[in-house]
């Protein structure tokens, strides 16, 4: 009887090949958390005998515990010791399933990941496409990278490209990308094939491959053209991340599809709530970057943003501020919300957020051309914006931006080598600004 159906069985007796087969067949069925009981004594009868299993009932077993989501560190420890010595046995299946349970169940054990390469080296030509895809995409989890055994691998997966499945072409490519390791030949091959496939491609193969290209620095027009086409008819699948990562992608390698952002955009705005801050920072970041402006969308994301600023760090906050600014729109609530966020963490922003912020919030603020009084306090930042955008702040008492110029200014400050009272700094900014005469127009708008 299969346990959680009734009386639990001796297990001592079996030999075992019937243990193994038993958890397996558990794994198979798709039981879960409801066996436990029946896992625990499976664990205590397997454990002291794991010395005596074969290379099969070794991958089998930590495969079934892997598909049935339990892990037990006491067992994998004492399965990785046994295993380590028997990998030699092992055929390209055992050693591929191995690999990918101990991902899955979140244990890495250098010693047996370098065993695990050695062996694995010397059968690579054995192994089919789904031995080759799960291989890379393990080390890329594990975020282990040996070029030697990378370079061999993606030789002979280059080879054998075309009997990938989408799931397989996907993760080998994702893979690559994670590990920061681009051969062009393979790329090339990918490409060629995958182009053919991506009709079968799922939301997150696509969106993954169009990112791991665009992370590999490999930029090739037709492909993306093709992607395009075959991803407008499915972006109503994608999900969150899967949105935020094409639109990202495209507007990191400056291709712009009217009718694919038109429809990302709609689908995009009835799940902002599921977006995450970064999600949310990046998504208009994009839109800004690739020049699309839909005023339903931003009003949307204005309102979800406003809600979740607390959660954005000091790049989102200033990318976000920048990318309203850059459409030439405001929302006192947003930036009210923003400013007091930003008075409570600007000592988080390096000088490119600082700039971005400023002057991003300096055009909200004054939408219309304004006159600045220049200085020669250019010289403590190579951005006439930067100063400019202070000043703006400084004379302003929209929004009690008082505390934020404070910070600000101590930081342009700092930048300069001055140091000293922050407070005394800043009065002497003030009255230097009052004395100066110069004026300039510099416009309401970015750039």
């Amino acid at each position: 009887m299969i346990c959680g159906e009734g009386v639990l069985r001796d297990l001592s007796s079996y030999s075992n090949g019937r243990l193994c087969h038993e958890i397996a067949k558990l794994a198979s069925l798709g039981y879960r958390g409801k066996n436990r009981n029946y896992i625990v004594q499976w664990l205590n009868t397997a454990g002291p005998r794991l010395g005596e299993f074969n290379a099969q009932e070794l991958s089998k077993s930590i495969w079934s515990l892997t598909r049935l989501g339990y892990r037990n560190d006491v067992f994998i420890r004492e399965w990785v010791r046994v295993s380590t010595r028997k990998l030699i046995e092992f055929n390209t299946q055992d050693l591929s399933n191995s690999l990918w349970s101990l991902v899955r169940l979140g244990y890495r054990d250098t010693a047996f990941i370098r065993e695990w390469m050695r062996v694995s080296t010397g059968k690579l030509i054995l192994f089919n496409s789904q031995d080759l895809s799960n291989s890379l995409w393990s080390l890329a989890r594990f975020g282990y990278r040996d070029d030697e055994f990378i370079r061999a691998l993606v030789r002979i997966s280059a080879v054998k490209l075309s009997e990938f499945n989408s799931q397989d072409l996907s993760n080998s490519l994702w893979s690559l990308a994670r590990l920061g390791y681009r051969d062009d030949q393979f790329i090339r091959e990918w490409i060629r094939v995958s182009a053919w496939q991506l009709q079968e491609f799922n939301s997150q193969e696509l969106s993954n491959s169009l990112w791991s290209l665009a992370c590999l620095g490999y930029r090739d027009i037709a492909f993306i053209r093709e992607w395009v086409r075959v991803s407008i008819g499915k972006v109503s699948e994608f999900n969150a991340q899967e949105l935020l990562s094409s639109i990202w992608t495209l507007a990191h390698v400056g291709y712009k599809d009217n009718e694919f952002i038109k429809e990302w955009v709609k689908v995009s705005t009835g799940k902002l709530e599921e977006f995450s801050a970064q999600h949310l920072s990046k998504s208009i970041w994009s839109l800004a970057r690739l020049g699309y402006r839909d005023d339903v969308f931003i009003r949307e994301w204005v309102r979800v943003s406003t809600e979740k600023l607390r959660g954005f760090n000091a790049q989102n906050l200033s990318n976000g501020l920048w990318s309203l600014a850059h459409f030439g729109y405001r929302d006192d609530c947003f930036v009210t919300e923003w400013t007091r966020i930003v008075d409570r963490r600007v000592g988080e922003f390096n000088l490119r957020d600082l700039e971005q912020s400023i002057t991003g919030l300096s055009c909200l603020l004054f939408r219309r051309d304004v006159k600045l009084n220049e200085s020669e306090l250019v010289c403590l930042y190579p951005s006439q914006r930067l100063v400019s955008g202070i000043e703006v702040l400084l004379r302003s008492s929209v929004f009690n931006n008082g505390l934020m110029g404070l910070y600000l200014v101590s930081k342009v400050l700092e930048q300069g080598g001055i140091k000293g009272d922050i407070l005394q700094m800043l009065e002497t900014f003030r009255m230097f600004l009052r004395e100066k005469n110069k004026e300039i127009r510099t416009g309401g708008c970015l750039g």
